[in-house]
């Protein structure tokens, strides 16, 4: 695994690049696949955004599953 943490400015695409769990995680949260191969370049904080999800309550889940 990568040794950066995910953070809100990078790419979806960016973050599952770094943890693969991520493509999970989201699903989890209700951000289906499209959302994936629609945009590229959206930010997560801009995928939050436009589905009302709570940045922070997503960026420490993703951060706190890339260890285990």
């Amino acid at each position: 695994r990568g040794e950066y943490m995910i953070n809100k400015d990078m790419t979806v695409l960016e973050a599952i690049q770094e943890n693969p769990q991520v493509e999970q995680i989201l699903l989890s949260f209700g951000i289906g696949c499209g959302i994936f191969s629609s945009n590229s370049r959206i930010t997560i904080e801009d995928m939050c955004i436009k589905k009302g999800i709570d940045i922070e309550r997503l960026i420490n889940e993703l951060n706190y599953n890339r260890f285990y």
